[in-house]
């Protein structure tokens, strides 16, 4: 039994060093099986079971992670990074960032990325709020507390 979940676990492996080689590129489901020879079912079931999350959540989750890098580290324009997180549009690029990081690329940049990751629970959200309402970005609070309160 142990060696089917070591099986699984490579992988898992194979598969997340093959996203993460090339995560600027097109990646669908189909064409990763393809590339690892793997059944797209098959993979799909692994991966779930093993990260707790699906394939296409996690190649969303790496783009966005990078893309919220870039912001900080970078000056180019949010356009650019939104295109090569594989967004085909700027509303579509903001509207998934602000779903994970509770602002706006433009605000995220401007703090320098020192804004609170969003989690599951409403609690954190709260006491997100109540920390940065004295701050000097009022547009964050009224944000957080937007979502908080919905």
């Amino acid at each position: 039994m142990e060696g089917k979940s070591m099986a699984k676990e490579i992988v898992v492996g194979k598969i997340t060093d093959y996203i993460e080689s090339h995560l600027t590129e097109d990646l669908s489901l189909h064409h990763i099986a393809e590339e690892l020879n793997y059944s797209q079912f098959y993979m799909e079931r692994v991966f779930s079971k093993i990260r707790g999350t699906t394939i296409y959540q996690y190649i969303r989750e790496r783009r966005l992670t990078k893309a919220a890098e870039q912001l900080v580290v970078t000056n180019r324009p949010i356009i650019d990074i939104a295109l090569e997180a594989g967004y085909s549009s700027p509303q579509a690029f903001t509207q998934a960032f602000s779903s994970r990081y509770l602002c706006p690329p433009r605000v995220y940049r401007k703090m320098r990325g020192i804004v609170p990751r969003p989690t599951v629970s409403g609690v954190f959200r709260m006491t997100a709020a109540v920390r940065v309402a004295n701050s000097e970005y009022p547009l964050l609070f009224r944000i957080w507390k937007g979502r908080a309160a919905a």
